[in-house]
């Protein structure tokens, strides 16, 4: 129950109740940020009320469902334009690195590694090559992650001309 001799808190409170019985309402929380967000909906101190939490939560699930949909567009036109989605992994790990603790926790602890092992390859799907190399593989992207001592020259057919990059017909 919010405190009943804090106007604030009973305002809160009572804008969080009016929200959850009509979602389509703009939810109170709107314009907090991710911190706010996730402090409010986490929150096991009973400073919050269920509805306060769950209002909380439902705002950062629509911001990551916007955030999503946007970065999956821009990783579909990256793609369809170079064949690549280091960009698309960029953003990924930016988004990683600006959630709160909270959230990160949420990941395999090797998720932004992972990521930053993709930023550094830079593989482009066309060719199957990686590290911006011009021409073409004969392999798939697990070919050339053999290990030490791999001749990676036996997987690349080299083009003829002086371009490097075939483009996709």
């Amino acid at each position: 129950m919010p405190e009943p001799s804090n106007p604030e808190s009973s305002a809160s409170a009572k804008a969080a109740n009016d929200y959850v019985n009509n979602l389509g309402e703009k939810n109170p929380f709107t314009g907090l940020s991710r911190e706010q967000l996730s402090t409010i909906a986490n929150d096991e101190s009973g400073s919050f009320t269920t509805n306060e939490k769950y209002a909380a939560y439902r705002q950062a699930y629509d911001e990551e469902q916007k955030w999503r949909s946007e970065v999956v567009a821009k990783a579909m036109q990256e793609y369809e334009d170079t064949g690549k989605l280091t960009n698309f992994f960029k953003s990924a790990l930016s988004h990683f690195n600006e959630l709160p603790i909270q959230e990160q926790s949420l990941y395999s602890e090797e998720y932004a590694k992972d990521l930053e092992e993709k930023i550094d390859l830079d593989f482009n799907y066309f060719t199957h090559m990686g590290h911006g190399l011009p021409g073409q593989a004969n392999e798939s992207l697990a070919s050339l992650n053999k290990g030490p001592g791999f001749e990676i020259s036996k997987l690349i057919s080299f083009p003829s001309n002086s371009l490097g990059y075939m483009p996709r017909s």
